[in-house]
């Protein structure tokens, strides 16, 4: 042992031969000690996002339960007693179509109110309460599918979700079809030769 050392001490290349090892070990702990507080910022911004995301998209299901309910029949308006559209509302009153005089479709309605509504969500950031939160949210997705057949009309926000998931906007993306379809090249429009 004593001559191990004695012959990194005679040898001047030693520590230039270590210096790769050295400044690996700083910088692998000065990127450690920089990642700590740095990870937990971004994952909270990216939580609060999420969080935006979800409850935005709750939101419109529920504007749509409550579009839903304001166009059913006047005999079949409330959901368990009590008024869905809220009447002191000061909104001046629009016109839209009612919709059938159907039990059924009333049910189905009550229905995604309930999965939809604000009050009962919770606003917790538990494992069980984000569990409760994404099945509510697709049953209320479900449920409006159901809707949609009954009645016949579109009613989802797929455009919306699917351009929101690519990142762009509609609008960018549909003028990004319509210039990629008025292509020189574009020979789909000409006869077949044989």
């Amino acid at each position: 042992m004593a001559e191990a050392r004695t012959n990194c001490e005679l040898d001047p290349f030693e520590s230039v031969l270590n210096l790769e090892e050295q400044f690996y070990s700083e910088g692998h702990d000065l990127g450690a000690a920089d990642a700590a507080p740095a990870g937990r910022l971004e994952g909270r911004i990216f939580g609060l996002e999420k969080g935006f995301e979800k409850f935005f998209a709750m939101a419109c299901l529920q504007g749509q339960s409550l579009v839903l309910a304001s166009r059913l029949p006047r005999s079949l308006h409330t959901v368990g007693g009590d008024d869905i559209v809220n009447s002191k509302a000061q909104v001046p009153e629009l016109v839209l179509p009612n919709l059938l005089n159907h039990a059924r479709l009333k049910k189905h309605i009550e229905a995604l109110y309930a999965f939809v509504e604000t009050k009962s969500l919770s606003k917790e950031n538990t494992e069980e309460a984000v569990a409760e939160f994404d099945d509510r949210f697709k049953r209320a997705e479900a449920k409006i599918k159901v809707i949609e057949r009954i009645i016949g009309e579109k009613l989802s926000q797929d455009q919306y979700r699917e351009s929101k998931l690519a990142g762009g906007n509609s609008f960018q993306q549909s003028e990004m079809k319509r210039v990629n379809n008025e292509s020189i090249e574009d020979d789909t429009s000409l006869p077949v030769r044989r």
